[in-house]
């Protein structure tokens, strides 16, 4: 039938036949006639207005039906073209609402057209949605506009917050503020503390804040900001933040505030912040004398402490700052100290086995950033040999998935091709085919950082890699998994890969309309258009 109204010409005839097709078809047959007035050349107002006229129906099942925005996404230069009236009208029938407009928000902002991208906002239902689309929009803003546009989405984001806070809490708030290019930064991050103090999740959205601005990798002065926490952090005693702010406090009056309130912390705790203390101390004091005299003392609390999993986290944390601040020669001639306390952890029975393995992934991992390349790959060859007896497969999965992480981010490794194509044959031992699909679900090719890792690789390197995972991955057939390889593919830009790939796993599957969608997006990354334009027509055409 859709095929039909697709075919003639006759707008009469076309009406009687949309009144024949059962109503919850009438949407995917309107978004289909759409898209063909368009290839075929500009549809005028009364064709518009006739297709406005068939999809007055509602789709009632959001998990089936190829939305308009989906497709204004990838076509935008098309559609977006369009009365704006028609295409909100059409845009505000998907399910849920805010989806079709952020999209849409999204594909205006790509075409530099603020103005419709803030029409669209105000579209937006008042719920708890709204406050994580407008953040996600900032960073679409930022990305494809301005300063100032991302500024005022930003802000609206977070009146949207104070509204009605969504479930993901400031997750995607304190995203925006570190990937966008803001107008006064410093303001802007005031007021998201202001709103991790008064949430009823403090202690997570102060932790979440915190790791966002140690572990960035924008361009922000961390020093500012680790104080602007700092103070949240004494006032609400969360000592495990303390200990993680203390390395970039730079001010006098903060460092005094932290020793007071040291004295009511636990021995292990006590001597931990001492050390760091000391040690901060040490590294802004200009007389020799006196910072070599600070750092005995920091070391001299560093050995106070107890438990030899902490000494041992304190020794590295020395050592990175020591090659931060060009002190390279001190920091290697602690090297032996650092190792010597690990292999005291490593001989020591107060620890189990899962716990010595994270412990040498860190060191490992530890030694890579400092360029102790070779250590580092020893240190990984002994991790791995003991991974490969643990009994529990669960198990056995996670930490694989935590070595092939650091191995992707340190290039330098020793034998590093080889530890990698070693994990996987562990991975590929593996009975279970849950437990193996956790590992390489887990792998996380969508989340961006391990994408932008394989990409640290020559072609061939990654495209060797990323083929055999799928092919590891190939008897599970879980088609999200492929999905996401394909994406990985296709942020590497190994194009053909990427479309060998899609014919191999994709091609002819069973997919739910999320999944057309992903793909299809995908697809227009590499340059198949046409390709995704022919799956995405070949759905809405299978739904009748």
């Amino acid at each position: 039938m859709i095929r039909d109204i697709l075919k003639t010409t006759d707008q009469k005839k076309r009406k009687e036949l949309f009144a024949q097709l059962p109503q919850k078809y009438s949407y995917n047959a309107a978004i289909l006639l759409l898209w063909q007035y368009i290839e075929t050349g500009s549809p005028d107002k009364e064709a518009l207005n006739e297709i406005l006229e068939l999809t007055h129906i509602k789709p009632g099942d959001e998990n089936k039906y190829i939305s308009l925005s989906t497709i204004v996404t990838l076509w935008p230069q098309e559609f977006l073209s369009l009365d704006f009236a028609l295409l909100m009208d059409m845009i505000i029938r998907e399910n849920p609402v805010y989806k079709g407009i952020e999209k849409t928000m999204h594909a205006a902002l790509r075409l530099k057209d603020d103005k419709l991208a803030i029409a669209l906002s105000e579209k937006l239902p008042n719920d708890s949605s709204k406050s994580d689309v407008l953040a996600r929009t900032a960073i679409s803003a930022s990305r494809h506009k301005g300063h100032r546009q991302a500024t005022w989405f930003l802000e609206q984001a977070m009146v949207a917050y104070k509204n009605k806070p969504p479930s993901t809490g400031l997750e995607n708030i304190v995203d925006a503020w570190e990937n966008s290019r803001l107008r006064n930064r410093k303001r802007m991050f005031v007021a998201i503390l202001d709103l991790c103090e008064k949430s009823l999740s403090q202690k997570q959205e102060l932790q979440r804040i915190t790791e966002t601005v140690i572990h960035s990798r924008q361009q922000i002065d961390k020093h500012i900001y680790a104080e602007l926490i700092l103070e949240k952090a004494l006032k609400h005693n969360y000592v495990f933040l303390v200990d993680k702010l203390l390395d970039y406090v730079t001010k006098y009056k903060m460092l005094t505030r932290v020793f007071q309130r040291s004295k009511q912390m636990s021995h292990d705790d006590k001597h931990k912040i001492m050390c760091k203390y000391f040690f901060q101390l040490a590294t802004l004091e200009e007389n020799k004398k006196k910072s070599s005299q600070l750092m005995a003392k920091s070391r001299e609390h560093l050995r106070s402490v107890h438990d030899k999993s902490i000494e041992l986290q304190l020794l590295m944390n020395i050592i990175r700052r020591l090659i931060g601040i060009k002190k390279a020669n001190k920091a290697y001639n602690m090297i032996f100290d650092v190792v010597d306390c690990y292999r005291k952890v490593w001989r020591s029975t107060n620890y189990e086995h899962e716990q010595k393995i994270l412990i040498g992934i860190d060191f490992a991992a530890f030694l890579a950033r400092i360029k102790e390349y070779e250590r580092a790959g020893s240190i990984f060859h002994e991790v791995v040999n003991i991974v490969k007896d643990l009994e529990n497969d669960k198990d056995r999965a996670h930490m694989l998935r935590l070595i092939f992480e650091k191995l992707l981010r340190y290039t330098h490794i020793k034998d590093r091709l080889s530890l990698l194509h070693t994990v996987l044959d562990i991975l590929e031992e593996i009975g279970s085919d849950h437990d193996k699909g956790f590992a390489l679900n887990s792998l996380g090719f969508e989340s961006g950082g391990m994408i932008s890792d394989l990409g640290n690789f020559p072609n061939e390197r990654s495209e060797e890699l990323l083929l055999r995972i799928v092919e590891i991955a190939k008897p599970l057939n879980d088609n999200d998994f492929f999905i996401d390889a394909l994406a990985a593919m296709a942020a590497c830009k190994l194009k053909e890969c990427a479309y060998q790939t899609y014919q191999n796993y994709l091609r002819g599957k069973s997919l739910t309309v999320e999944q057309v969608e992903r793909t299809a997006q995908q697809l227009v990354k590499v340059k198949k258009k046409s390709l995704a334009a022919k799956l995405l027509k070949s759905y809405l055409m299978r739904q009748e």
